[in-house]
């Protein structure tokens, strides 16, 4: 065993010796290891029988499995979570779960803690266990960040109308970066990182249903292979980046130019105007010929 792999081993063994120490029940599926506190129990029988339903779309999807079992902890206090982390990790206090590829492991805040905040434990796992499926496939450092971010919130079906809405804003305000720009970092501001986020979801959504399964197996494993971002691309799909890029632009702003037109509240009230209209109009006309049906009624008896 070289050095390198030792050391990881004893890092390994050293944070499983720790958690593993700490009082926790155990289940067991083919790809899975789930602990977590008795007090958590309602939580576990909620995820354990999901965990191998979710995880087929996501090795379907890379065209790779891996045998050694995926172990997953639900942390049931924020310092739970923090001493979960290996390697002295410290994650923000907003963070509900994490991946760590070369460990195999997930850490996974219980949602019996965020009192007063939503959070929908099964696409959390879902986001979580696409990192660890592509890390193990590719490794992390092979991994193109909007690949990376873009896999994960394809598979946990991630997509909102609040998404929707910042992939438009970007579409006309042309204020889209461009891959090479979300290839190794993310920006830091709350708008920017919301579009990098969207447009990631975006490209891997549209790279998956225009080309395929097959196509963006190819690529995968070409990243998997060393080959660099454009390179892999290319090989897979037949179109340079550049291509690619401007046809899904060209996608993006066909179907967001209409979006706020169709939802601003100019046209929201003048739908409700049309609708009011047409009542109005309905009710004349029927009113009309009640008229007439009464003015004929008169006839008749004079």
């Amino acid at each position: 065993m070289n050095k390198n792999a030792l050391k990881i081993f004893l890092i390994f063994l050293l944070f499983f010796t720790r958690t593993v120490s700490s009082p926790a029940e155990v289940r067991e599926t083919p790809h899975f290891v789930l602990r977590y506190h008795p007090t958590e129990q309602t939580v576990a029988d909620i995820l354990f029988p999901k965990m191998e339903e979710l995880r087929s779309p996501i090795i379907r999807d890379l065209g790779v499995n891996f045998a050694d079992k995926t172990t997953i902890f639900l942390a049931s206090s924020d310092q739970e979570f923090q001493e979960l982390q290996p390697h002295g990790a410290r994650l923000p206090s907003w963070s509900v779960g994490v991946a760590y590829p070369r460990l195999n492991l997930i850490i996974l805040k219980s949602p019996l803690m965020l009192r007063g905040q939503q959070l929908n434990l099964l696409e959390v796992f879902q986001h979580e266990f696409s990192h660890i499926a592509l890390g193990r496939v590719i490794g992390d450092e092979q991994s193109p960040l909007w690949l990376w971010e873009g896999f994960a919130l394809y598979h946990a079906r991630q997509w909102t109308l609040s998404h929707t809405a910042t992939i438009t804003r970007g579409v006309l305000g042309r204020s889209l970066f461009s891959l090479n720009q979300l290839e190794r970092a993310f920006p830091r501001g709350e708008r920017e990182a919301a579009l990098a986020y969207a447009q990631s979801f975006s490209f891997v959504s549209y790279l998956l249903n225009k080309y395929g399964r097959e196509v963006f197996q190819h690529f995968t494993q070409n990243l998997a292979q060393g080959i660099e971002v454009e390179r892999a691309l290319e090989e897979a799909t037949g179109a340079s980046l550049k291509s690619l890029e401007a046809d899904w632009i060209r996608y993006l702003k066909l179907r967001h130019t209409w979006f706020p037109i169709l939802t601003s509240s100019f046209s929201l009230w003048f739908l409700i105007t049309l609708i009011f209209l047409a009542g109005y109009i309905r009710k004349r006309i029927r009113a009309k010929a009640k008229l007439a049906e009464w003015e004929e009624e008169e006839g008749l008896w004079h």
